[in-house]
C-alpha cells in the first residue's frame, strides 16, 4: 500500500470517526418560524451514514449543516433500520431518505431529488499489482462484486471481466488477498472504510475512478413543493461553490491510518529524527559559539595591542601638551581612549578563552554522542555566568581609567591665587579675541566689576577659552541673527559664584545638550575636531574649580550655558 492511499483511508476514518455527534437526533439550522424537515438516514451504512453507541456519524451530516443554510430551513436528521426508515416516509413520520438509488419498484412509491454526495466507483487490488491501473486492464481478469450493485450494472456492460459475485464488502477483500479475485469494484468511501475497520493491509485503490455515481435522495410520491424546495437548496450550493468543496474535502484526504504496530514503529522513528534533529541543532550552535568566541577573542587581542599603541602615543604626547596648555586636559584625552584598555581586558580574553575551551568539550561529547541535556544547560549556565564575569571586568575598566583620569588630569602647572573676576575674564578673552573677530561675534561682559574670587585662574581661563571656541563652531551655524552676541554675566553670592554665558544663536537639541559634556562628541565631525572641548571644560570645572557646568535653551533662541563654582575654590592636591 503506497503512502497516498495510506494518507487516504486515514483521513476518511478520522474525519468520520470524529464528526462531533451528541445525539440520536440532529438539528441543523436556526429557523424556528416553520417546522423542521425531518431526514431518515441508514443507520448501519458506513461510512456514508451509521449509528456508533447511539450517535450519528458518517459523511452525510457534514453536508447537511450547510443544507439547511442553503435551505433556509432547520433540518432534523436521525438515523434507523432503513426499511423502517422507508415505511416511515411513506407514512408521513419523516420527510427525506437521506441516500435512496431509485429503481423501477421505488419509483411507484417515492420521487427523487439529486443530492450532494458524489460517489467514486474504484477498483481494489492487491498492492503488488502492476498491471491495473483502469476499466480496460481488467480484460481476462476476475472481478468481485456484489450482487444487484451499481458496480455490476457498469462491468457487466463496459468489461471483459468475469465477475465474481460476493456476499458483502469484506468478504470481498479477503478473496480479494487470498487470490481468488483480480480485483474488486465498490463505492471508495465504502471499501476505505472497510479496510480501515478491519485493519486489512496490502490493498489498495486504483488512483482513477471507473465511474461517477451521483446520489439521490427521496420523497413521498406527490410532495412535488419539497422536492423543489430540495432542488433549490442543492442548486444554491452548487452555484457558490459549496457542494464542489466539501466533495473535494471528502475526496481529497490524504492521511495513513497507523496499526497499533506501525504507531510504535512511528513514535520510534519520530523519537530518532527528535534526536538525530537535537545533535544537529547542537553541533550547529557549538560551530557558531565556537567561531564567535574565537572571532571575539582574536578581536579583543587586536583592540588591546593597537590601543596600547595608541596610549603609548597618547603618554608620548603628554608632556608636550601639559607645557603649552599649562592644563590637565592630556588627562581627559587619554582617559577617553584608555578607558578601552587596562587589566580588565586581559581578564575578559581569558574568560573567552576558557569559554571557548568548555566548547571544545561539548563538541567533542556531542560527536561522541555523550552529550546529555544536563551537560548542555550546564555548559549554558557556565557561559552566562562567564559573560557576566566578563561584564565586571569591562566595569572595572572603566573604574580604573577614572582613577587614572585623577592621577593626569592635575598635573598642569597650575597656581592658586586671589584675583578679580571682572578683569580676569576681560584678560582671559584676549586669547579667543583673533577667533571672535573672524566669527563676526561680540562679547559683552556684565556684573559686578568688583568681584573677587579664590581659585585657579589659568583653569577658568582654559574653561572659558573651550566655551567660546565652541560658541564660534555651533552656536551660530544656522541663524539669521543680523548680531551675533555672547553676554557673559556675572554674580556672586555667600559663598558661589554664578558666570553665565547667553548666545542668541541658533540653540542646541535636548539630546545634543545630554551630550555635550561627554568626551569625543562632536557635531562637526567633518571638520577634524576632536570633541573634547566642552568635556576638558567639564572636567576643569568639576575637578579642578570644584564647580559644575549645565545648560538651558532660551525661549527667544540661543543657549545658556551657567557655571556654578565656589567663590573659594577646594584646595588641589598636585602631584
Amino acid at each position: 500500500m503506497n503512502c497516498a492511499h495510506r494518507l487516504f483511508y486515514l483521513g476518511l476514518w478520522l474525519c468520520i470517526a470524529s464528526t462531533p455527534i451528541q445525539a440520536e437526533t440532529l438539528s441543523f439550522g436556526n429557523n424556528s418560524e416553520q417546522p423542521p424537515i425531518v431526514f431518515l438516514g441508514d443507520q448501519d451504512y458506513p461510512p456514508i451514514e451509521w449509528l456508533e453507541n447511539g450517535e450519528p456519524r458518517g459523511i452525510f451530516a457534514s453536508f447537511l449543516e450547510h443544507y439547511a443554510t442553503a435551505l433556509d430551513r432547520r433540518i432534523e436528521y436521525r438515523l434507523m433500520n432503513w426499511h423502517e426508515a422507508q415505511k416511515a416516509v411513506l407514512a408521513g413520520k419523516g420527510d427525506v431518505l437521506t441516500v435512496f438509488s431509485p429503481n423501477a419498484e421505488r419509483e411507484e412509491h417515492y420521487d427523487f431529488v439529486d443530492s450532494f454526495l458524489t460517489f467514486e466507483i474504484s477498483l481494489f487490488v492487491k498492492s503488488d499489482n502492476l498491471t491495473i491501473h483502469n476499466l480496460a486492464d481488467l480484460s481476462g481478469t476476475r472481478t468481485g462484486v456484489i450482487k444487484g450493485s451499481f458496480p455490476q450494472k457498469i462491468l457487466s456492460t463496459g468489461s471483459e471481466t468475469e465477475l465474481v459475485f460476493v456476499q458483502d464488502h469484506l468478504d470481498g477483500f479477503r478473496r480479494l488477498l487470498a487470490g481468488e479475485i483480480d480485483a474488486l469494484a465498490t463505492t471508495k468511501w465504502v471499501g476505505a472504510y472497510i479496510i480501515q475497520k478491519n485493519r486489512l493491509e496490502g490493498i489498495k485503490f486504483v488512483t482513477d475512478p471507473i465511474a461517477l455515481k451521483p446520489s439521490h435522495m427521496g420523497v413521498r410520491k406527490g410532495e412535488q413543493a419539497l422536492a423543489e424546495l430540495l432542488t433549490k437548496g442543492i442548486e444554491r450550493m452548487r452555484s457558490d461553490g459549496t457542494l464542489d468543496a466539501l466533495n473535494k474535502q471528502w475526496s481529497g484526504y490524504n492521511m495513513v491510518y497507523l496499526t497499533e504496530h506501525k504507531l510504535r514503529q512511528t513514535y520510534l522513528n519520530i523519537a530518532l529524527v527528535g534526536v538525530l534533529l537535537f545533535i544537529l541543532i547542537t553541533l550547529v550552535a557549538i560551530n557558531i559559539l565556537r567561531k564567535q568566541v574565537k572571532d571575539r577573542t582574536r578581536s579583543l587581542r587586536e583592540a588591546k595591542q593597537a590601543l596600547e599603541e595608541a596610549l603609548h602615543d597618547l603618554i608620548q604626547t603628554q608632556a608636550q601638551l601639559v607645557q603649552s596648555e599649562k592644563m590637565a586636559a592630556l588627562g581627559r584625552i587619554t582617559a577617553g581612549v584608555a578607558h578601552k584598555i587596562n587589566t580588565p581586558i586581559g581578564n575578559a580574553i581569558t574568560l573567552n578563552s576558557n569559554l571557548s575551551h568548555h566548547l571544545q568539550l561539548i563538541e567533542r561529547d556531542t560527536q561522541a554522542g555523550k552529550l546529555t541535556q544536563t551537560q548542555l544547560n550546564a555548559f549554558i549556565t557556565e557561559s552566562l555566568e562567564a559573560l557576566k564575569l566578563e561584564e565586571a571586568a569591562l566595569y572595572k575598566t572603566a573604574r580604573l581609567v577614572n582613577d587614572f583620569k585623577r592621577l593626569v588630569a592635575h598635573q598642569g602647572q597650575e597656581h592658586r591665587e586671589r584675583f578679580n573676576l571682572f578683569e580676569y575674564l576681560n584678560v582671559a578673552l584676549i586669547q579667543s579675541q583673533e577667533q571672535l573677530s573672524r566669527a563676526g561675534i561680540e562679547v559683552q561682559i556684565t556684573g559686578d566689576k568688583a568681584l573677587e574670587m579664590d581659585s585657579y585662574p589659568v583653569s577658568l581661563s582654559q574653561v572659558l577659552k573651550e566655551l567660546i571656541e565652541n560658541a564660534c563652531q555651533h552656536a551660530f551655524t544656522d541663524t539669521t541673527a543680523d548680531q551675533k552676541v555672547i553676554e557673559i554675566a556675572i554674580s556672586q553670592t555667600q559663598t558661589t559664584t554664578l558666570i553665565t554665558l547667553a548666545d542668541n544663536g541658533s540653540g542646541a537639541p535636548d539630546e545634543v545638550q545630554k551630550k555635550m559634556f561627554d568626551p569625543f562628541f562632536t557635531g562637526e565631525a567633518s571638520m577634524n575636531r576632536t570633541g573634547l572641548g566642552l568635556s576638558v571644560a567639564h572636567s576643569l570645572i568639576n575637578d579642578v574649580l570644584g564647580g559644575k557646568i549645565s545648560s538651558v535653551s532660551n525661549p527667544a533662541g540661543g543657549l545658556t550655558l551657567t557655571l556654578e563654582l565656589p567663590t573659594c575654590a577646594p584646595t588641589l592636591h598636585l602631584l
